[in-house]
């Protein structure tokens, strides 16, 4: 299920960004990667502050370097979405940089 709904949740990211909507490829791609956290580890992201979701991922033996790659991919969407000098330089190396996260959790 989780692979099905991750391909949905990156193609809307792919189609906003060929429209170029920054914002709402940057909130899209985030939530692409929180929901595919979500769906394959079986936890509730929404409910769970980011120390909580660390730990969760460490429990599940997520290599601190994904962690830490997954939650500056986060980051750097947050930034590009609610300041809008901050634009994101090259939103397809961060795309790219998602899809690589995801596969190595």
């Amino acid at each position: 299920r989780s692979s099905a709904l991750v391909k949905r949740r990156l193609k809307q990211a792919e189609q906003l960004l060929k429209k170029h909507d920054e914002k709402g490829f940057h909130a899209e791609l985030s939530r692409a990667l929180l929901g595919y956290l979500g769906d394959r580890l079986n936890l509730d992201t929404h409910a769970l502050t980011r120390e909580q979701l660390r730990a969760a991922l460490a429990e599940r033996a997520v290599a601190p370097p994904t962690i830490d790659a997954l939650f500056g991919i986060v980051d750097r969407c947050e930034v590009a979405r609610f300041s809008p000098e901050a634009a994101e330089r090259e939103p397809q190396k961060l795309f790219d940089a998602a899809r690589d996260v995801m596969a190595r959790i």
